[in-house]
């Protein structure tokens, strides 16, 4: 898989198979030419099953979860003109895997956890079946609210709202 650093919704990101060598580094190629970091990751085949979890957390605590529905096929990247690429999302309930992965990561960076106005979590299964970080969002254009129960939107509303005030 190549996708710029910097992105959100899968935007200018592509799967490519292994025969496909030419065409992948034609696209790290234009992302570096227009100005943009690239990352080159393996691709899980569990993503094409299971999808990706994203856990949202508020002030260090758990807000929220959904599942997204894989969005790349070989070879094809998605297009749109769009700030994100549509795809099928879920409400989800994380398993004890995906709760300690989580977890383990927020703890792993060098914040407090009530430090983190926000973090998003983003797990896929690896081959083994364990859950492994994706990405983890600390500046995120989207949480899900759609997927969340009704008082996640009004409690990060009196997040950031403290945070301002403080």
């Amino acid at each position: 898989m190549v996708k710029p650093s910097v992105s959100a919704g899968s935007r200018d990101t592509a799967r490519y198979a292994a025969s496909e060598m030419a065409a992948a580094r034609d696209h790290a190629q234009r992302l570096l030419e227009a100005g943009r970091t690239v990352l080159v990751q393996p691709y899980q085949d569990s993503v094409d099953i299971r999808g990706e979890t994203a856990l949202m957390f508020v002030n260090g605590r758990f807000s929220h979860a959904a599942r997204k529905a894989a969005l790349l096929a070989v070879g094809r990247p998605p297009t749109t003109e769009q700030v994100f690429v549509t795809g099928t999302m879920t409400a989800a309930d994380p398993t004890t895997a995906e709760w300690n992965v989580a977890e383990a990561v927020l703890a792993a960076t060098p914040f407090a956890p009530a430090e983190l106005l926000y973090a998003r979590v983003d797990l896929i299964e690896g081959s083994d079946g364990r859950p492994l970080l994706l990405e983890l969002e600390l500046v995120e254009p989207s949480m899900f609210l759609s997927y969340a129960p009704a008082q996640a939107g009004s409690q990060f509303a009196a997040a950031i709202t403290a945070a301002a005030v403080a």
